[in-house]
């Protein structure tokens, strides 16, 4: 039996009843990723609906991968600059809270990136902030989108 342990239950809840969810639980570390190549944009809750890039986030850690697969993923994704990806790891990273003390160095090669990240609000608006702020939202924020970060 998988446990789901990274977002709150009534969220939890949403992303296992979600029909996206149910379409990659299957699904394995690649696929995963390869679904997070897909998304344009990242969220948490739309409409009261889970966003896809939630959902992968919860299929990604009820895979139980260890740290050093996942930093060799991130750093491919690095190398990619594709926002969206980078930003599924970092956040994975962030919230289970698997790596605390490298979490300043996951983002450092992150810091002068010009990269933009989109966001998908609970209102379904989008808007698109630089990376670097997004890492000072995980940084400082308690919630992140409404999302709860556990501490680091």
């Amino acid at each position: 039996m998988l446990i789901y342990k990274l977002f709150s239950n009534p969220i939890k809840e949403k992303i296992l009843k979600s029909p996206y969810f149910k379409e990659i639980k299957n699904y394995d570390l690649d696929q995963t990723i390869s679904d997070a190549h897909k998304l344009s944009s990242i969220g948490s809750l739309v409409y009261g609906s889970p966003h896809p890039f939630i959902c992968l986030l919860q299929k990604l850690e009820s895979l139980n991968v260890d740290n050093n697969t996942m930093l060799e993923k991130y750093h491919g994704a690095l190398r990619e600059e594709n926002s969206t990806v980078i930003m599924f790891f970092v956040f994975y990273f962030r919230m289970t809270a698997k790596m605390k003390n490298e979490f300043n160095e996951i983002k450092k090669p992150l810091e002068n990136k010009k990269l933009l990240v989109k966001i998908v609000d609970e209102n379904n608006e989008s808007y698109s902030v630089t990376i670097k702020e997004v890492l000072n939202m995980l940084q400082s924020n308690k919630y992140v989108f409404g999302i709860f970060m556990k501490s680091i």
